[in-house]
C-alpha cells in the first residue's frame, strides 16, 4: 500500500489520488488536519514497530511499501488542543516537545523507508543552501546578511539595484505572501531597526525559470517579464499568472541539470521546485531551492502531466510484477502523444511567442 502525506486542499496531491483511484491503486491519504491517534511504538528484539490509529482504524508502517511525503505533519489537531487549553504555559511548553519528539522520530522512521519526499528539509535553511550551491560551481547573486546600517548602505551603493527577501519561509499577511522585494536606503534603515536583513544583488533577467524535478526529471517553466518595469523588480508571484508575465516551457543544458542533481542528492532529496534566472550576461543564477514547493501551476503552463507521472510512478513500485502498471504506462503514452498532436500548434505558437520576447529583451538590454 501507498502512503500519501498531504494538506487539505492541494490539488496537486489531489490529481495523483484520482489517478491511482481510477487505476485501482491502494492508498492511504493523511493530511495535516487529520485527527492521528498513537497505537504503538515498540522497540523490542532488536526491531522497531510503528503503528498509528487513522478514522478508528489501526495501519501499520509494516504494510506500507511506498511513502510519498507532500507536506504537514502529524498530530497537529493535538497540538491545536495544547495550544487552545486552559494548562499553564510552562505545561504546554513541555506536552508541545513531548509531542514534537514523537513526529520527528516517525518521519525519521519514514525517511528510512521507501521515502518519496523529505520531511526534515521541508524548510531548509536558505544561507547553508546558498553556500552548498556555491560548492558546485551554481552561480548565485552576490548576497550580504548584516544588521549594520553602513554595511548594509556600502553595499547597496556598489550595485544598480539591490532586492530583499525573508531568512526564513514568506509569511502570509492580510491573505498574501511576502515575496521578494527591491529595497532603497530608507527601508534598509526602517528594518534594520528591528532584526539583521538579507540583501541581494539584483539580477537582470532574461527571464526566470521555475522548475520541479522530480525523481531528476526536469520540468521548466520559463517566465518572461511584460512592458511592465515593476515586475522586473518584484518577485513575479505577487501578479495575476494572466496579466503580467509570459510563460513557456524551456530546456535547461545539461551541465547545468548535473550541478542541480548533485546539490540535490547532497540535500538528500529526490523532488523539488527550484528558482534560477537566466541574466542578461547569458548565465543561469541559482536563487532557491523548496522540497515541498508548489508544481500544479508549471504542469499546467507546460502541458506536462507531472501528477501523471508521480502516480505512475508510485503504482511502478508498489505494483512492479502486475500486468496493470504496463496497461498504465501504455495508456500514458497514448495519451501523451494524442496531447502533443492535439496541442502542437498551441505550443509552437508559445514557444514561438516566448523567444521573441527573448530576443526583444537581449536587444533591448544590448542598446543600454
Amino acid at each position: 500500500m501507498i502512503l500519501i502525506i498531504s494538506i487539505q486542499n492541494d490539488h496537486s496531491t489531489d490529481l495523483v489520488c484520482q489517478y491511482l483511484n481510477l487505476w485501482n491503486i491502494s492508498f492511504l491519504r493523511i493530511n495535516l488536519e487529520d485527527e492521528i491517534g498513537i497505537e504503538q511504538i515498540l522497540f523490542s528484539k532488536k526491531k522497531v514497530s510503528v503503528k498509528l490509529i487513522y478514522k478508528e482504524s489501526i495501519f501499520d508502517f509494516k504494510s506500507i511499501k511506498k511513502i510519498w511525503f507532500r507536506n504537514g505533519h502529524f498530530f497537529n489537531v493535538f497540538i491545536q488542543r495544547i495550544k487552545l487549553a486552559n494548562s499553564q504555559k510552562l505545561e504546554k511548553v513541555f506536552l508541545l516537545a513531548e509531542i514534537k519528539i514523537i513526529n520527528d522520530f516517525i518521519f525519521s522512521f519514514i525517511e528510512k523507508m521507501s521515502c518519496f519526499g523529505s520531511f526534515s528539509l521541508g524548510s531548509p535553511n536558505k544561507l547553508e543552501i546558498l553556500a552548498l550551491a556555491q560548492s558546485f560551481n551554481l552561480n548565485i547573486p552576490e548576497t550580504l546578511v548584516t544588521d549594520r546600517v553602513e554595511n548594509g548602505i556600502n553595499f547597496i551603493n556598489g550595485y544598480d539595484k539591490i532586492i530583499t527577501k525573508p531568512l526564513s519561509e514568506a509569511i502570509q499577511v492580510n491573505g498574501n505572501k511576502k515575496f521578494t522585494k527591491q529595497i532603497d536606503i530608507e527601508l534598509l534603515k526602517e528594518k534594520l531597526e528591528f532584526s539583521p536583513v538579507l540583501l541581494q544583488q539584483y539580477i537582470v533577467p532574461i527571464c526566470e525559470l521555475r522548475i520541479f524535478v522530480f525523481n531528476y526529471n526536469f520540468y521548466t517553466l520559463a517566465i518572461v517579464n511584460t512592458e511592465n518595469s515593476d515586475t522586473k523588480i518584484k518577485d513575479w508571484r505577487y501578479f495575476d499568472l494572466h496579466r503580467t508575465n509570459r510563460y513557456s516551457s524551456f530546456n535547461l543544458p545539461v551541465s547545468l541539470k548535473k550541478r542541480i542533481c548533485n546539490l540535490m542528492k547532497a540535500m538528500m532529496i529526490n523532488c523539488a521546485s527550484i528558482d534560477l534566472i537566466l541574466a542578461s550576461d547569458y548565465k543561469y543564477y541559482f536563487l532557491e531551492i523548496n522540497p515541498v514547493g508548489q508544481y500544479y501551476f508549471i504542469g499546467r503552463l507546460t502541458n506536462s502531466p507531472i501528477e501523471k507521472e508521480i502516480a505512475l510512478y508510485l503504482s511502478d513500485l508498489c505494483h512492479a510484477e502486475s500486468n496493470k502498471t504496463k496497461q498504465i504506462r501504455n495508456t500514458i503514452a497514448c495519451t501523451k502523444k494524442k496531447s502533443v498532436y492535439k496541442n502542437k500548434e498551441k505550443y509552437f505558437s508559445l514557444t514561438n511567442t516566448f523567444y521573441k520576447n527573448i530576443s526583444r529583451m537581449v536587444t533591448q538590454y544590448q542598446n543600454q
